[in-house]
């Protein structure tokens, strides 16, 4: 009885035994050995010095073919992504300008999206004055509504868009960026910023006037010509900070008495001017980032 007691301890013990290795083997092959093989390859690209994976590749890739098939606003989400969520992917400078030419189509056609209302002209208005009541500009209403002029007439009906708009200046960079409530619209590449000689950066400003040249002389915005102008974005001058100019680099006529003006500008193409001038009113905030 005693003898046969101890052969079943020993085969419980050998199954006991056995359970433990297949279990060890199984762990081993499911769990610790992985997470080996992971580790090693991580270490083995660090040490080959080779470039991590741009994880905005495939997000940009998909993107793309959203825009080929028509798919505009889920193209427009995944190159937010990349924005937001991939900063370092190659591919984030491609994002912020197929995004921004996007959102501007949207906002410069008189296709219906979220924000657009049609303003019904009524007898004594005027551009300046719609403008004004609806927190939009005169050169936004020209583009829009396709006009040449500044005529209009009581039951002509006009697309406007309110502006509730923002920029961020990052001298570092050397980029200016349009926001609508904190979601990035559209930026702009400044080629080059004239530093003050003295006085401190300022961190938060505002657009305080918009002025148009033509032929070196300042004409109102409410000048038919003012399509045509050189367009000048200015901040308020303070007591230690003078007001930051943003326009193109002064050329032509009057250029180097115009770039005496300038204490602290900021010098984007023409272009990019031309289409700041309809996106900004005066009061738009500024905030100059510099590091």
């Amino acid at each position: 009885m005693v003898a046969q007691l101890k052969i079943l301890l020993a085969v419980a013990a050998l199954v006991v035994l056995t359970a433990t290795i297949f279990a060890g083997v199984y762990l081993y092959k499911k769990v610790f050995r992985p997470a080996y093989d992971q580790d090693r390859a991580a270490q083995e690209l660090l040490d080959s010095n080779q470039p991590a994976p741009d994880l905005g590749q495939r997000v940009h890739e998909d993107a793309v073919a959203f825009i080929r098939a028509g798919k505009i606003e889920e193209a427009c989400n995944n190159l937010q992504q990349i924005i937001e969520v991939y900063p370092d992917s190659k591919f984030v400078d491609e994002s912020r300008r197929v995004l921004g030419e996007i959102h501007l189509d949207r906002l410069f056609s008189k296709s219906p999206m979220p924000g657009k209302l049609e303003y019904t002209v009524k007898n004594g208005d005027a551009l300046a004055s719609i403008a004004a009541i609806n927190s939009t500009t005169i050169g936004y209403i020209w583009r829009v509504n396709r006009l040449f002029s500044n005529v209009i007439h009581p039951g002509d009906r006009l697309v406007l868009y309110p502006f509730d708009f923002e920029i961020t200046v990052d001298l570092a960079l050397q980029r200016l960026i349009l926001w609508e409530k904190g979601e990035f619209l559209k930026g702009y590449a400044i080629s080059e910023f004239k530093r003050p000689p003295r006085g401190s950066f300022p961190g938060k400003t505002k657009i305080a006037d918009k002025v148009a040249w033509i032929d070196g002389k300042t004409v109102p915005l409410t000048d038919p010509r003012a399509g045509q102008a050189e367009f000048w974005l200015q901040t308020p001058t303070r007591a230690t900070q003078p007001g930051i100019v943003i326009c193109p680099k002064p050329e032509g006529e009057g250029a180097e008495q115009r770039s005496e003006m300038i204490a602290f500008g900021l010098f984007l193409s023409r272009g990019d001017i031309d289409e700041l001038a309809v996106l900004t009113r005066v009061g738009t905030p500024v905030t100059i980032v510099h590091r």
